[in-house]
């Protein structure tokens, strides 16, 4: 979740970004603390500073021609 590259072969790329997507999919985000019964994986980013630095980098990558294969938007669904 955390990595900034992937250097995949060409041979197995389409494999991998599947999985890779198939994966993050299945991750549930949310804020454990706001109840005793949901289980997440995955909790929000807290500090602002760290959430406009990955907006951008998304937003600067997708100009540059990436593709969004989930996500790519933030929870609330602003961008």
């Amino acid at each position: 979740i955390a990595a900034e590259r992937f250097f995949i072969h060409k041979s197995v790329f389409n494999r991998f970004r599947d999985a890779v997507v198939a994966k993050t999919r299945q991750l549930r985000q949310g804020d454990s603390s706001a109840s005793t019964t949901a289980v997440y994986d995955l909790g929000s980013i807290t500090m602002k500073a760290q959430l406009e630095k990955i907006d951008a980098l998304v937003r600067d990558a997708v100009s540059r021609g990436a593709t969004c294969h989930c996500g790519g938007k933030r929870k609330d669904g602003t961008n």
